[in-house]
């Protein structure tokens, strides 16, 4: 403004207002995105319900964990498909908990809404019933999104993501043979990680045959995160801008992602 940087002050959410905000997709012209669908985005619930996970600083900014009066969501999802002929929704949550998932795939199936949709979700026992992967792919899931992280207990116990590598395997098998294609996210060089560590999942993700995509990533330190605020670390010493260690070794994490040995 008038040659000057305005700086709005951070607020977080309030939750307790959310509700409010559903959005509209009523000016936009969905045939001019270049898209083989006309798609849109949506969210179903408010935050992470699992909330734990040591790396990361997103509860901290969502400022708790909160579903979404689902009628409201529904009934924009049913008029979205009437008036203007969507095809496809990818649901932009953190994470979608099964409960949520289920009532979702009744709501389409039931309106006969015949669209594509996509989601993340955590690993749970419950998504190992068959019967949900076929109910939802019933109702039109075709990409299911995991965030495992690491193929070693020991690493996942001090990441606090609270999930069983049998049950992750057995949950995404489910998936993959309902139709779903199955993606998974992990990450390596988190601290006290060995070589032996990322060995380990960098080997479970080239023969894990049920993974259709996956994402592999050098871990980052963030701002907020449980990891940082209960360590010693001193923010402005200690990290960059990235929110990386100035003495990391990330290149050396880098080399070992070598998918053609």
């Amino acid at each position: 403004n008038n040659n000057k940087i305005l700086i709005n002050n951070i607020e977080k959410c309030n939750i307790t207002d959310k509700d409010k905000y559903v959005p509209c997709f009523d000016d936009l012209d969905l045939n001019r995105y270049i898209s083989n669908l006309k798609l849109i985005p949506l969210t179903l619930n408010y935050g992470c319900y699992h909330s734990k996970c040591s790396f990361c600083s997103r509860y901290f900014f969502y400022n708790g964990y909160s579903t979404y009066n689902l009628d409201k969501i529904f009934s924009l999802i049913k008029r979205e498909y009437t008036n203007h002929s969507i095809q496809a929704i990818y649901f932009i949550d953190e994470c979608v908990p099964p409960n949520i998932l289920i009532k979702l795939a009744n709501y389409l199936i039931d309106n006969n809404i015949n669209i594509k949709w996509m989601v993340e979700t955590r690993i749970s026992k419950e998504l190992a019933d068959k019967k949900i992967a076929t109910l939802l792919y019933k109702s039109g899931c075709r990409e299911i999104s995991f965030g495992i992280e690491s193929y070693n207990k020991k690493i996942l116990k001090q990441m606090n993501k609270n999930i069983d590598l049998y049950i992750a395997k057995k949950v995404m098998k489910t998936f993959f043979k309902s139709g779903i294609s199955v993606s998974a996210t992990f990450m390596i060089g988190y601290p006290t990680e060995t070589k032996f560590n990322i060995n380990s999942t960098i080997r479970f993700i080239k023969r894990f045959k049920y993974i259709d995509t996956f994402g592999l990533g050098v871990f980052n330190y963030m701002r907020n995160s449980k990891l940082i605020n209960d360590s010693n670390l001193d923010e402005e010493s200690d990290l960059n801008l990235i929110y990386r260690m100035n003495n990391d070794n990330r290149e050396k994490y880098i080399n070992l992602i070598d998918f053609q040995k």
